[in-house]
């Protein structure tokens, strides 16, 4: 599922697994396990684990293939303990393996995006500290990471859209959710 619409999208902070719907700040842990979202099975064991008040579980990692996954984490945002099932999903992170195929996890962009397409989609990121380069000495390694950033309403910090691109190819998006 691609969309037109912008990318770095914050009333919107959806990915799709098997082509259903999530989004960040209102799915449980638990909607993905009762919809089947194949989790790593030792992920899934910690799933009751109480998660103390305004923390974040450890990740939950989403099987894409043999030694491929992206990364779940969930928020208690509340003033009481809870368990991790329980929890909304805050955040999901992906290191995209541009020779690699998998059709379970997709987002409202494609995932081989560039840097021109992502900023005619979602322009410069407003403060010019939200784009990192990196260079090293040799050149042989090129890093440029544009995130995108909106201020939460509760907690000291915001929520984001990373994207990272490493040698001109689109290798990796972090989206995280903060009230």
């Amino acid at each position: 599922i691609v969309s037109d619409k912008l990318w770095a999208d914050f009333d919107n902070m959806t990915f799709y697994v098997n082509g259903k719907e999530y989004k960040l700040g209102e799915t449980t842990l638990q909607d993905m396990i009762d919809d089947g979202v194949p989790f790593d099975e030792d992920d899934l064991a910690n799933a009751g684990n109480n998660v103390n008040a305004n923390y974040e579980t450890p990740s939950f990692e989403i099987v894409l293939g043999d030694y491929y996954h992206a990364s779940v984490y969930a928020m208690n945002d509340t003033e009481e303990n809870m368990p991790a099932n329980e929890c909304w999903i805050s955040t999901i992170s992906m290191y995209i393996e541009q020779d690699e195929t998998q059709d379970i996890l997709s987002f409202n962009f494609p995932l081989n995006i560039t840097k021109e397409d992502l900023i005619a989609n979602c322009g410069e990121p407003e403060d010019p500290d939200d784009i990192y380069t990196y260079d090293s000495e040799d050149s042989d390694y090129h890093v440029d990471k544009y995130t995108y950033r909106k201020d939460s309403e509760k907690y000291y910090g915001y929520s984001k859209y990373e994207f990272e691109f490493v040698n001109g190819e689109f290798d990796k998006i972090y989206m995280t959710y903060l009230p």
